[in-house]
């Protein structure tokens, strides 16, 4: 980081314009929402007491414009969340809804047809055949 920054967090450094790096030990929390998806970060430095602050040459700084450059060719697109983590689910929901899926016909498989008939105390007042 700049020297600018540790300066505005209250650290003395030689140069502002200097690159340092700021060692110390963290703890890190983050929560989940019900889907898995990640909805935060907390994270405390333990023991301020303990930390190294260590100048480094410019040379052997990588800025993010470097390092955008360097993985943009690795990086690919993730899929749709929901696409990809509620596929199954969604198919599943379709079958037990009985909604068809896209390209299949409304109704593959129909179902039986069973003539109406009057409860038992109406049959048996009626006539058979009647």
């Amino acid at each position: 980081m700049l020297g600018q920054a540790l300066i505005a967090n209250g650290i003395e450094v030689d140069e502002p314009d200097a690159y340092y790096l700021y060692k110390a030990r963290t703890q890190m929390i983050w929560p989940y929402d019900d889907r898995g998806r990640m909805i935060g970060e907390d994270v405390w430095e333990t023991d301020a007491d303990t930390s190294e602050i260590v100048r480094l040459d410019a040379a052997d700084v990588m800025t993010t414009q470097d390092a955008a450059r360097l993985l943009e060719p690795l990086i690919k697109p993730l899929p749709d969340f929901d696409e990809y983590v509620l596929g199954a689910s969604a198919l599943l929901q379709r079958l037990v809804c009985h909604r068809p899926l896209p390209g299949t016909p409304a109704n593959p498989v129909r179902a039986r047809s069973y003539e109406r008939r009057p409860p038992p105390a109406a049959r048996a007042a009626s006539p058979p055949n009647g």
